[in-house]
């Protein structure tokens, strides 16, 4: 209940006995800064994917800009887009999440699209089949722990299939205690470089999971330790490289 509503927090303050006052939290909600939403253009297309037991359908949107909270728009097209997807672990626990971000050249962090859920192996590759095609990151990353061979067989078969090829990254944690690599994701806030999406409904998620987070306990962190992923893309980078990366990707590719 208390996810559902929002307040993971509560559950670890209270019923844990593990209080934690705002002073003391790693990501305060002051950090928290917004835009307002993804533009997209008005046209859109339907694809169809189906095996032998299942068939889904998606809607695949095309974005134009960003809009921040002062009426002001960033194309897209000025955004370095990167992907990053957790798998859920086999207990069932958590959910699988698959998290977009944009990077601008002013080196702020705009977390797009979050999209989370209990999904088997068909409906994870449906998923991120539509991710991909809508954002079109130029890294899509998967920890390599998880990357578990019944959704990667489906992902091939739906890849052959609307003809594109997701560029797979093997995410990788390097020995890093996850609640690590999660606190290493607090100087972006507190430096303001980290933007929320008002309108993602998941946003209500990501910010209950920071300001629940805990770095002596397990929590629930599905989300934000996706996003914490994210920071492999931009740590020690310029803009300039990440320009370059993608012309170079795109001659490789063709």
């Amino acid at each position: 209940r208390y996810e559902r509503i929002g307040l993971m927090n509560a559950f670890p303050n209270e019923y844990l006995n593990i209080p934690q006052s705002e002073e003391k939290k790693l990501f305060k909600s002051q950090y928290f800064k917004k835009f307002r939403c993804v533009l997209y253009a008005p046209h859109f297309e339907k694809k169809s994917f189906a095996n032998a037991l299942e068939s889904s359908e998606i809607t695949v949107l095309t974005p134009t800009g960003i809009e921040l909270m002062d009426g002001s728009i960033i194309p897209y097209n000025e955004l370095y887009i990167t992907t990053t997807m957790d798998l859920a672990s086999k207990s069932g626990k958590d959910k699988t999440v698959i998290l977009t971000r944009g990077v601008c050249s002013m080196g702020r962090k705009f977390i797009l699209d979050i999209s989370a859920g209990h999904w088997n192996p068909f409906e994870r590759a449906v998923e991120a089949m539509r991710v991909y095609l809508q954002f079109r990151p130029v890294v899509f990353g998967i920890e390599k722990a998880s990357m578990q061979n019944d959704f990667f067989y489906t992902i091939d078969v739906a890849q052959k299939e609307f003809g594109v090829t997701i560029p797979v990254d093997e995410l990788r944690h390097g020995n890093i205690d996850k609640n690590i690599r999660i606190a290493q994701l607090q100087p972006s806030y507190v430096a303001g470089l980290i933007y929320h999406n008002e309108s993602d409904p998941n946003t209500v998620q990501l910010e209950a999971q920071l300001g629940a987070f805990n770095m002596d306990i397990q929590g629930v962190d599905d989300i934000i330790d996706t996003a914490a992923y994210q920071e492999q893309y931009t740590v020690g980078r310029s803009f300039d490289e990440w320009e370059e990366d993608e012309y170079d990707d795109n001659s490789r590719y063709g």
